[in-house]
């Protein structure tokens, strides 16, 4: 049984479930629920292996929610590999903007459901 007293869930709507989870395992993360609901609604629940206390929700849109009234937002996750994260979007073609600090190299980059999420690599600074 899953007992998580503390966590932090991005819920959003869209019916590229697929797409959605080939995106997101770029990043890192895997599937930790993906369950047909009553009624047939597809449930899919996203998290990084190492800490499922982070996670991101997916839903159809419906009733709750209708189509065309979701907005996308912001986020960022970090990454250990993201260099290798930027190469394969670059080797697919897909866009992205990257940028580099004295702290962090970061890409930013559209999901599926046009979200912008930042993916950053934090680096060791010592003074």
């Amino acid at each position: 049984m899953e007992v998580l007293s503390q966590r932090i869930v991005l819920t959003f709507y869209t019916e590229a479930f697929d797409s959605v989870i080939a995106f997101y395992s770029r990043l890192g993360l895997v599937v930790a629920k993906d369950i047909i609901m009553a009624g047939g609604e597809r449930w899919l629940v996203l998290a990084r292996a190492d800490n499922p206390s982070v996670q991101l929700h997916f839903h159809p849109p419906g009733e709750r929610v209708p189509a065309g009234h979701v907005q996308p937002i912001a986020f960022a996750l970090s990454n250990a590999d993201v260099v290798a994260v930027a190469e394969g979007f670059r080797a697919d073609g897909i866009p992205f903007e990257e940028w580099e600090v004295p702290w962090a190299y970061s890409i930013s980059v559209k999901d599926p459901v046009g979200n912008t999420v930042t993916v950053s690599h934090w680096h060791s600074i010592t003074r």
